[in-house]
């Protein structure tokens, strides 16, 4: 067949990236069906008028996207992406899983308030040519010496690329590779902290937060939230009474409560740290699934006072641990000393997350992953407000609902009767500063389509409720 492109508006655009999403959107259109042969890379670039070369990087891309599968000797034809498509729509199946001190262990258990999404949506063919790609480089490059105690080079200037993208100016010397998320707070926080210092988290916060100060020797005082994000008039008090260090808190997609906070909240806490002298280290792991781009704290801050923390493993895998700082230049030089203590990242894991970010194929995946919790969040909404669960708030985007019946005043009730029907809730006293009892629970709505979950509160609330 033929297949003529007119690039005369491609724009901006590279000529490789705007032909990649032109077949695309005519694949997604229909317009080139399942089991259509694309025309060779010769044929395809004396029709366009384009270097062989590109027309390559195009049809890698495409069967990397899971759109065209290469046939040796036979040329690329177009997948079938409705069997994608049933993915979406078909009843999430569930990791068998148990829990025992947090960690999930037991194969029979479902877990509906981990803050992991399913294997089967983080398959990604652009992954596995990644590490093929790394596997492919020299052993004396993988293997001599150490690695860059800032992180893998090429990977930090991708790093810096994106930050720029959500309005965040970094040097490439302010950004540090780290073993995910929680190691970099642990780095920042054995940086800045001593014993007996007090640092701010939120409440409802990242319950791991606890934990790691509890380790740290310092005490914690939760910052409440309400629905437009922290109540400045607590952060205030509490701040003008402990002197506070730290702020660790998160302004997109908060864990558990999924609000993404108002910039006017935001600039409110700005003011608040400048004027009690303390820093904010900002957790946006769950940020990215938020496809408008809303205000960070460090894109207001501009890395004066805000310490930005993101990571990976949250949408690539949770065995590929690779996160990053972007840190105050004042601060930079005393993180490293306490690095140097240990805590480098694997080059070879860096290099793996930098050659999919470079082929681009991780952009493509978000928007995936946004997609299916999309459809899910839907029908989770839907579902719990027919049980009468009342929400927090309602996002559009994000991967967790936190919700409350109103007639139960302790959700651990509602956690201990799953635990005996083998399905683990996330309570609410797992994500409160003191570990009180509370009537809300996270549910992650990748994991809420499963019919025992169905059946076990639909059952629950028929029982139970006044």
């Amino acid at each position: 067949m033929k297949l003529h492109i007119d690039c005369t508006g491609r724009g901006d655009s590279t000529i490789t990236d705007y032909l990649v999403s032109k077949i695309t959107e005519q694949i997604e259109l229909s317009n080139l069906p399942a089991g259509t042969r694309l025309p060779s890379i010769r044929g395809f670039a004396d029709i366009n008028d384009v270097s062989r070369f590109t027309v390559v990087q195009v049809y890698d891309r495409l069967v990397a996207d899971g759109l065209l599968q290469s046939r040796p000797g036979a040329g690329f034809y177009v997948t079938d992406i409705s069997i994608t498509k049933k993915l979406t729509d078909d009843i999430i199946e569930s990791e068998n899983c148990g829990v025992i001190g947090g960690a999930i262990t037991n194969k029979n258990f479902l877990s509906v308030g981990r803050g992991s999404l399913p294997y089967n949506w983080l398959e990604n063919a652009g992954l596995e040519k990644a590490i093929r790609k790394v596997g492919r480089s020299s052993l004396t490059e993988l293997l001599e010496g150490y690695s860059n105690i800032y992180g893998y080079e090429p990977l930090r200037e991708q790093l810096r690329q994106r930050l720029i993208n959500i309005g965040i100016s970094a040097g490439i010397d302010q950004i540090l590779t780290v073993n995910g998320a929680l190691s970099g707070i642990d780095i920042v926080c054995r940086t800045l902290l001593k014993s007996g210092d007090v640092v701010l988290i939120d409440d409802p916060g990242y319950h791991m937060l606890s934990e790691l100060m509890e380790s740290l020797e310092v005490k914690i005082l939760g910052v409440p939230w309400n629905r437009q994000g922290p109540d400045i008039e607590a952060l205030d008090k509490l701040a003008s009474k402990y002197q506070p260090k730290l702020f660790i808190t998160s302004g997109v997609n908060q864990n558990p409560t999924n609000l993404t906070v108002l910039p006017a909240v935001m600039h409110q806490v700005l003011t608040m740290a400048e004027r009690h002298n303390f820093r904010i280290i900002e957790d946006d792991v769950f940020g990215v699934f938020h496809l408008e781009s809303p205000l960070r704290y460090a894109t207001l801050d501009q890395l004066n006072r805000v310490i930005y923390i993101n990571s990976y493993s949250k949408t690539i895998s949770g065995r590929l641990r690779i996160g990053y700082l972007a840190l105050p230049e004042s601060l930079v030089e005393n993180v490293l000393q306490t690095r140097r203590l240990g805590g480098r990242t694997s080059e070879l894991a860096e290099r793996v997350v930098y050659e999919l970010l470079r082929e681009g194929n991780y952009r493509k995946h978000i928007q995936y992953l946004v997609g299916r919790l999309q459809k899910s969040r839907e029908k989770t909404i839907k579902f719990l407000s027919q049980l009468g669960f009342e929400f927090f708030v309602i996002p559009e985007y994000g991967e967790f609902l936190w919700v409350r019946l109103p007639w139960l005043e302790n959700s651990k009730e509602l956690a201990d009767e799953g635990l005996k029907n083998e399905i683990h809730f996330m309570s609410g006293d797992h994500f409160t500063a003191d570990s009180r009892a509370s009537p809300w629970i996270r549910f992650s709505i990748a994991w809420c389509q499963d019919p025992r979950l169905v059946k076990f509160l639909n059952e629950f609330v028929a029982r139970k409720q006044p």
